[in-house]
């Protein structure tokens, strides 16, 4: 259709864009040719029609894969970003949108992670390795380029967001995202997986109740004992029964 010629047109020359930019001296002559930019159209359609393989975000938004996934996206525009206020509160929820280079769609981020985009730290052209987002704005599924497509938003926590790679694959990965403890923040959601380091393991402590109230700690070993006490006690009263 005309909006899927128009929505992959926009997203090749975008990337094709990007990498002329990067690398000016090596990629830059050809890669906004007529020729380059219609094999690349061509690759869409071959993927994405005639072999059925869907995007990330498009199986994300008509509900045949979990938003929450591990994926690495790429920033594409700051839709709204707010400013911290006079009283030293936290800034307000901002808004980016967010691309897996097939299609785009809304991305709101915590408070965290709105100071990241005032301070400069996630700008456009970032790549970010999300986990843990959640879709919001629809209830059923939706197709990409419809109007519905627009109330459809991720929500982003900064415990499940970082910078990815700037040559990282976009769309869904196999890996998931590793956040030492000393970075987890305590409003920032769900940490997905941290790497901690048992500096002391304390052996195993058992307690035992009496029939008088009282308790009695003993370790492992004093454990076992107490218990085959009781078992050769237990045989003696069977044995003269």
């Amino acid at each position: 259709t005309p909006t899927w010629v128009a929505n992959a047109y926009k997203w090749v020359v975008w990337t094709h864009a990007c990498i002329a930019r990067a690398f000016p001296e090596k990629l830059a002559f050809g890669v906004l040719s007529e020729s380059a930019v219609l094999r690349r159209l061509l690759y869409k359609y071959e993927r994405e029609v005639n072999r059925a393989e869907r995007p990330h975000l498009r199986k994300v938004m008509e509900k045949d894969d979990n938003s929450g996934a591990p994926a690495v996206l790429v920033v594409s525009a700051i839709r709204s970003m707010t400013t911290a206020s006079s009283s030293g509160d936290a800034p307000k929820m901002s808004e980016i949108e967010v691309s897996d280079g097939w299609y785009s769609m809304r991305a709101r981020l915590d408070a965290k992670l709105t100071t990241y985009v005032r301070d400069g730290r996630l700008a456009v052209g970032h790549k970010i390795f999300i986990v843990g987002a959640e879709l919001r704005g629809v209830t059923d599924a939706v197709a990409p380029l419809s109007e519905e497509s627009e109330m459809a938003y991720l929500m982003l926590n900064v415990n499940g967001t970082r910078v990815a790679p700037w040559d990282a694959t976009l769309g869904r990965v196999s890996y998931n995202l590793t956040v030492p403890l000393r970075t987890v923040v305590p409003d920032g959601g769900a940490a997905p997986r941290m790497i901690v380091h048992a500096s002391h393991v304390y052996p195993l402590i058992h307690q035992e109740r009496r029939v008088d109230g009282t308790s009695v700690m003993r370790c492992e070993l004093s454990a076992r004992r107490a218990q085959n006490k009781w078992h050769h006690a237990r045989e003696n009263v069977l044995h003269h029964i």
